[in-house]
């Protein structure tokens, strides 16, 4: 049996509340769901996990897709939202941004003015598999204004302070 490291204990009393069994063990490599148990003992954490319930690992297979972070903590009580987006993941669920909402099908269209932001979000934009994110200076605000519109997109433009400087940037929250 290895002792426990100073970042173990700290994650265990981090995250006991807030992780499913099975997402501990696999953060904690080496250590089994009895030696967990111990040590939340030894810490005086015992009695703090609570187990899903079938009825509530329904009702997150129901509802985590669609429904408000408020709706899902209010109807599963004893669940924080960390506990719960964890347990979705867990599960494989996803959540689908009902108010993040673009026509990103216009950027397949084969057009001038599509060729023409599709360039735009080559330089200014970037891409993961799930997500188009595009960030301007200020003095580009409106032409941002013009792409949200483009796409039909109705989420709304915010500032973000860059990492690289002191600028600050404006994009369109997360284009799914």
């Amino acid at each position: 049996m290895s002792i426990w490291t100073v970042e173990e204990t700290n994650f265990l009393k981090t995250n006991y509340q807030v992780l499913d069994r099975q997402l501990l063990i696999l953060k904690l490599d080496n250590r089994s769901w009895n030696s967990i148990q111990s040590k939340v003992s030894a810490l005086g954490l015992s009695n703090q996990y609570i187990s899903w319930a079938e009825a509530e690992l329904n009702f997150l297979r129901q509802n985590y897709s669609t429904a408000s972070q408020d709706y899902l903590t209010t109807n599963l009580q004893n669940r924080k939202w960390e506990s719960i987006r964890a347990k979705a993941s867990v599960l494989g669920l996803d959540r689908i941004a009902t108010l993040r909402k673009a026509n990103l099908s216009v950027l397949l269209e084969e057009t001038p003015i599509t060729y023409y932001w599709i360039g735009f979000l080559m330089a200014d934009g970037g891409f993961t598999e799930r997500r188009i994110q595009l960030g301007v200076a200020e003095k580009d605000l409106d032409h941002l204004e013009k792409f949200r519109k483009f796409v039909n997109s109705t989420n709304k433009i915010g500032k973000v302070k860059s990492k690289h400087s002191d600028k600050l940037h404006y994009r369109i929250k997360e284009l799914k």
